[in-house]
């Protein structure tokens, strides 16, 4: 949450997804008027959430995976995380927590997470390095012209 209102802060344009609608990144994000992608409680991941969240992403310059756990209803937010690396997309995981203890799906969340290492996605340990990475990406690219990421 903190790094969703600090971005806004800093004029960068936000959007959310794929979170449940009960969660509090998703009424944060609500209270901001941040566009967010959202499925229901409990609830895997749709095909129409996951193809909304892709079209978020398209538009962005940088995609941020937060430290959240993983389980069968949310694999798709790791699936839509390697797309964006395909399309070229700079890609930030933070990584607070190893996989190992936030995986609730006998490994196949952790599959997907070393295919993310794998594929170049840039694993940082904290949020403040998160901020710091997309500052140094936004003064080096033209993020200025697109101010957009997905969290």
């Amino acid at each position: 949450m903190f790094l969703m209102n600090f971005l806004v802060e800093q004029g960068f344009n936000v959007t959310v997804g794929v979170v449940n609608l009960l969660d509090s990144d998703c009424e944060v994000a609500n209270t901001l008027g941040v566009p967010v992608v959202s499925e229901a409680p409990f609830s895997p991941i749709t095909e129409s959430t996951y193809s909304a969240n892709l079209e978020l992403i398209r538009k962005a310059g940088v995609l941020v995976l937060t430290d959240v756990p993983f389980g069968y209803a949310n694999l798709k937010n790791l699936e839509a995380a390697r797309w964006a690396l395909e399309q070229g997309i700079a890609t930030v995981i933070i990584e607070e927590t190893p996989i190992r203890q936030k995986d609730f799906t006998k490994g196949e969340a952790g599959e997907l997470w070393q295919k993310l290492r794998e594929a170049g996605a840039t694993f940082v340990s904290s949020v403040s390095e998160a901020l710091s990475l997309i500052n140094k990406l936004d003064a080096e690219s033209d993020l200025w012209e697109k101010r957009r990421l997905v969290s």
